[in-house]
């Protein structure tokens, strides 16, 4: 089953919860959460970052709009998607878009 909660995720990363995930497929968050480590190696919120700063950096590139892409990725606000992509890549969404490769940024 952990294969449909890791496809749940990534088919819903915007708006998916811990706490919907775990009603859900009827486990505790707690059960989720070892579940998403021990198949990812990564916690649930830092899984739901990764595929949020993914998809950003490919919106960016198609050249979608700040704040279209701030919604599309589940952020309330283009102010704490600019924050939050700022400190996962380490240069602003702007910066981000005018490198030729956004890929070389991070690890």
């Amino acid at each position: 089953s952990s294969i449909y909660i890791l496809q749940h995720i990534q088919k819903n990363y915007p708006t998916v919860t811990l706490s919907y995930l775990a009603d859900f497929y009827n486990y505790s968050e707690r059960q989720i959460q070892r579940i998403v480590r021990s198949a990812t190696g990564k916690s649930f919120q830092q899984l739901i970052l990764d595929l949020r700063m993914m998809a950003a950096g490919k919106y960016l590139s198609a050249g979608m709009s700040i704040p279209a892409i701030a919604e599309a990725i589940g952020y309330y606000d283009a102010s704490s998607f600019r924050r939050a992509f700022r400190s996962y890549f380490g240069v602003t969404p702007n910066e981000y878009r005018e490198t030729t490769d956004g890929s070389s940024l991070r690890d």
